[in-house]
């Protein structure tokens, strides 16, 4: 299957600007809110013990990435959409010569002994639905969950050069049958 990158069609909804309340939320102390949001997603989705996390900081070349021209397209697309707000001219400006450059790094969170991100894109009730689209809702079951409200990504993209992630998931599915 190829990668492709998605943004939300506004219709008549909201317009999110750049400085979205879900990322600059987060913009303060970066590293703790990553480790801790991503921790407490992982230890939600637990199977059975021990969870692992796993934190890697990798070094890759820019031709790694997934369908870059289209990704290079899209970003000259966001630059040219505001073509007025300064800070968002100067983001994605910095973002077409990171995509220019030879190399990237790429923070990669991985779990094992979860459940994985199940659900498909329009599943109101999956965990990839409210995880990946839900703000203020919850798909989680369990009173004890921790913060299941959807703000929490905020943090990962708020960590990231180009305010965005790769997300592929893992799940045995049988038991989401």
């Amino acid at each position: 299957m190829a990668l492709d990158y998605e943004f939300e069609k506004v219709g008549s909804g909201d317009e999110d600007g750049f400085n979205d309340a879900l990322m600059t939320t987060f913009d303060m102390d970066i590293p703790r809110a990553v480790a801790r949001e991503s921790i407490q997603n992982i230890i939600d989705a637990a199977t059975v013990k021990p969870v692992v996390a796993e934190f890697q900081l990798l070094d890759k070349e820019i031709g790694t990435l997934p369908n870059l021209p289209q990704l290079r397209r899209r970003i000259k697309a966001c630059r040219e959409y505001f073509p007025n707000a300064k800070d968002c001219v100067n983001f994605f400006k910095s973002a077409q010569q990171m995509l220019n450059g030879d190399r990237i790094n790429i923070m990669k969170i991985s779990d094992y002994n979860t459940k994985g991100l199940t659900g498909k894109d329009d599943d109101r009730n999956g965990n990839y639905y409210a995880f990946l689209k839900g703000v203020g809702t919850t798909a989680k079951a369990s009173q004890e969950a921790g913060g299941s409200y959807g703000f929490g990504k905020g943090s990962l993209f708020a960590a990231s050069s180009l305010k965005m992630i790769f997300v592929s998931s893992i799940y045995d599915l049988k038991q989401h049958l």
